[in-house]
């Protein structure tokens, strides 16, 4: 059976109005290995409730086909607040009403809710308990954080602001860079060390089943951690300057993710570890911005997810630590 878990790190917003606070996971145990189709909130951030986003079309991919994904038996959703993601829960109900007309002979619900907050740390280490008991094994993570613009308190005083990706150095306050590297940074590798275990579980799993059909164990798919990054995250494609809390964020990211890379591989982890630019998708994250890009370079919600699925699909033990553009192609650190 395939499992995907998909959460929206952020009850308000698995994409607050510039936060993308979302996660994914995607739990295979199959016989035969599918194709895997292919991201918290820091200290009271109050990103606005958007239920539109990238996230929400991966999961709807993912659970009911589409975009070339295929369809997977269970998906996994996590949000901080799940009484209050009235999509996921349509999505459910939508994947049940799939499930019972179909040959399916799972026992598990297609879609599950579960809260997860990746800005607290208690929360993730009982989200990754609960699908250690339920599934012991993981094939799949996505963390799909992020956050642009928004509302966060300062860290000292308390008081709750809203900011922007900043124009100027002056710009800058303590509320933003807080928020931005607790969500893009932060959330992310705290995930990850609470899943990797899992995540190392399904990859032997893999490699179990290649030894058993007389193959080499090394030749099956590994385990894949996909962290959703941005171009702007890369220092030697920074020409333009400007978003210095988003921009230092995601670059943080991209180091996290580089080094959990090497350390997976020192240890010989059947995992890899990537990095995910999606380009431009039309979601409210971006919509303050889409009037400066190119035409034919605003991808659809549809769009945006197929070409991150069909990337983690192929990715490899040697893609371990790589930075991926939305067309396949390596970004440059």
């Amino acid at each position: 059976m395939n499992f995907f878990l998909f959460s929206i790190l952020a009850h308000r917003s698995r994409r607050p109005s510039l936060s993308l606070r979302n996660l994914f996971f995607f739990f295979r145990i199959s016989l035969s290995r599918v194709p895997i189709p292919q991201r918290p909130p820091p200290p009271a951030l109050k990103p606005e409730q958007n239920t539109q986003g990238l996230g929400l079309e991966l999961a709807r991919q993912l659970v009911l086909g589409g975009g070339g994904s295929g369809r997977f038996d269970a998906v996994i959703a996590t949000c901080r607040d799940p009484s209050s993601a009235t999509a996921l829960a349509a999505l459910a109900a939508e994947a049940e009403a799939a499930k019972s007309s179909s040959s399916s002979a799972s026992p598990l619900p297609r879609l599950t809710i579960l809260p997860l907050d990746v800005t607290r740390a208690t929360t993730i280490d009982a989200a990754a308990a609960a699908l250690q008991s339920s599934h012991g094994r993981l094939d799949l993570l996505i963390n799909a954080s992020g956050i642009l613009h928004g509302e966060a308190a300062d860290p000292e005083s308390g008081v709750s602001e809203r900011f922007m990706p900043e124009t100027a150095l002056a710009r800058i306050t303590p509320a933003a860079l807080a928020a931005c590297f607790a969500v893009n940074a932060a959330g992310p590798i705290l995930v990850a060390r609470a899943f990797v275990p899992l995540l190392i579980a399904g990859g032997k799993a893999e490699e179990a089943k290649a030894k058993e059909a007389g193959q080499a164990p090394a030749s099956s798919l590994p385990s894949v951690l996909a962290s959703i990054s941005a171009r702007v995250g890369s220092v030697s494609d920074n020409a333009t300057g400007g978003w210095y809390s988003y921009r230092a964020s995601k670059t943080a990211l991209n180091q996290l993710n580089k080094t959990l890379s090497v350390e997976l591989a020192r240890k010989r982890a059947p995992v890899s570890a990537i990095l995910l630019h999606p380009g431009t998708c039309d979601t409210d994250l971006s919509k303050p911005f889409q009037r400066n890009v190119p035409e034919g370079k605003l991808f659809s919600r549809e769009r945006g997810a197929k070409q991150l699925l069909e990337i983690v699909g192929r990715a490899t033990r040697e893609d371990s630590g790589k930075f991926f553009a939305w067309d396949g192609q390596e970004v440059p650190w």
